[in-house]
């Protein structure tokens, strides 16, 4: 490999690329109904996405206004408006699922049943089945009207928090999994690192932004990216989202400049492959904008 933005004697070393084990997992997006079709509205005619979408649950979806997620609480359209973090969470049990089972294997929730075909698991999984994925995991999270807290929980889902929810969602998997939200660190060397250790473990890393506690007209808003014809190019601003790392692209001291970013972060949001600047997101680590860490036993 080698970098080939705008180095006329491109150099390995010129990039440095850290990923995880497997392609990303896809869904092949089916427009069903009335719905709208996000392949053409928003992924340039392509039916295969980049993780899951919260916007397949209201207008490019097929759930209705039936109150059938997170134990019959919450629709659709709630999922599409604050329903980043739900995605993030099933996305990445899913993909940590489907590097644990073996062939044949079928996974029960409490409202579906999940099989995945170990020969093509990661890649183009049923629209339908994703759905139906995604409501029976969405029973193990609270999405409050803020969306789903990282670490605090309600009475009627005593855990369903981001984290808790992991936790018990891979307890019905079979899976022993541990959380943290590392707080304690700003260190933008250290959670870089951190972070790189657990793409190496095959684990997808969600991550928060949130300009901390300030009006949506005052708050700062994070930049994510888009790579078209080779350069970075912004797709959109927002505050107060989940992600979720994928791969951690680092360029050399040469070439920074040309490319406008030292460190980037390969994300998945709204079934699309983005970016965000490390760097600049490292500089507003705090307790509303954080990473997950998970462990897996």
């Amino acid at each position: 490999g080698y970098y080939p933005y705008a180095d006329p004697n491109p150099l390995v070393s010129d990039v440095r690329i850290t990923s995880l084990a497997n392609d990303y997992i896809s869904i092949d997006y089916e427009c069903l109904g009335n719905a709208q079709d996000w392949s053409v509205s928003g992924n340039g005619g392509n039916a295969a996405s980049y993780g899951g979408s919260q916007e397949w649950f209201d207008l490019y979806g097929t759930t209705g206004n039936d109150r059938i997620f997170c134990l019959n609480t919450i629709k659709g359209s709630d999922v599409q408006e604050r329903g980043c973090g739900l995605i993030a969470a099933a996305d990445t049990l899913l993909y940590m699922m489907i590097g644990e089972i073996d062939e044949d294997t079928t996974v029960k929730f409490t409202s579906s049943i999940i099989t995945v075909d170990i020969k093509d698991s990661y890649q183009n999984i049923d629209f339908e089945t994703y759905i139906d994925y995604v409501t029976g995991v969405s029973d193990y999270f609270w999405v409050s009207s803020y969306g789903i807290p990282a670490i605090l929980s309600n009475s009627t889902f005593l855990d369903g928090s981001l984290s808790d929810g992991i936790i018990a969602v891979g307890s019905v998997l079979g899976q022993s999994y541990e959380t943290e939200w590392p707080y304690w660190s700003t260190d933008a060397d250290a959670n870089l690192e951190l972070i790189r250790g657990r793409l190496l473990k095959d684990i997808p890393v969600i991550f928060s932004y949130k300009d901390g506690f300030k009006k949506p007209e005052d708050a700062e808003e994070i930049t994510i990216y888009e790579l078209e014809e080779m350069v970075y190019t912004e797709f959109d601003t927002i505050n107060g989202h989940y992600m979720t790392i994928t791969g951690i692209i680092e360029y050399s001291e040469d070439v920074k400049d040309l490319v406008g970013h030292k460190t980037m972060l390969r994300i998945s949001s709204w079934g699309l492959e983005l970016y965000v600047d490390y760097d600049w997101y490292a500089e507003h680590l705090g307790i509303l904008t954080n990473w997950l860490y998970i462990e897996k036993y």
